[in-house]
């Protein structure tokens, strides 16, 4: 779920830098918008390649914890055949 949700976070962000119009030079509160949006999408971005990363190292992991849960799965059948 989050790296459905995460992605469309940082769309937005991005939108929302793209969209901040500054009304003139001394508009800081909208320059400091941009800024703000950008580093939320920079975070929102880092955020899902962490977690596809740390996805991908954990899978043999599961992998193990699959095969112990089907070893054990056939040793209880056959005990109780």
């Amino acid at each position: 779920m989050p790296l459905t949700l995460l992605p469309l976070a940082a769309g937005f962000f991005c939108r929302a830098a793209l969209v901040t119009r500054p009304s003139g030079t001394s508009d800081h509160d909208a320059y400091a918008a941009v800024v703000l949006s950008c580093l939320l999408t920079l975070a929102a971005a880092a955020a899902v390649l962490g977690l596809r990363l740390l996805g991908r190292r954990r899978c043999p992991t599961r992998r193990r914890f699959i095969s112990r849960a089907a070893e054990t799965d056939r040793w209880l059948s056959r005990s109780a055949g």
